[in-house]
């Protein structure tokens, strides 16, 4: 079975070249759709991923340098911009050294800082 799907207009009264729409792209699959129907519906469309660990992150870690990799070749796939946003001192400001501190003053620290980041 096919499904069909019609994306709404996302800007009234403009067409969909007049529009450019940035999508957060993880390399996975939600992130590359999104961008790919973006895309085939005209809008002006660009991939954004933001870097939040070193390049050398460790591959148990969501945000690794491969992540990054995998984001730029759907973006080239699908013939899109990507732009990489260097966010590493900003996310262990807001949330490593918040984990960090909130573990050793009270125990297990809540993810809400990094769901909120």
């Amino acid at each position: 079975m096919i499904m069909k799907f019609d994306m709404p207009q996302l800007v009234p009264n403009k067409l969909p070249c007049d529009v450019t729409v940035a999508v957060a792209m993880s390399g996975g699959v939600d992130s590359s759709c999104v961008a790919a129907l973006c895309k085939k519906e005209g809008y002006n469309t660009i991939g954004v991923t933001l870097q939040l660990c070193e390049k050398g992150g460790k591959e148990i870690s969501c945000c690794t340098a491969n992540d990054i990799i995998d984001a730029k070749q759907v973006c080239d796939d699908i013939g899109i911009e990507h732009h990489v946003i260097n966010m590493k001192a900003a996310f262990k400001e807001a949330v490593i050294d918040d984990f960090v501190a909130t573990y050793f003053t009270s125990g297990w620290p809540a993810a809400i800082s990094c769901a909120a980041f």
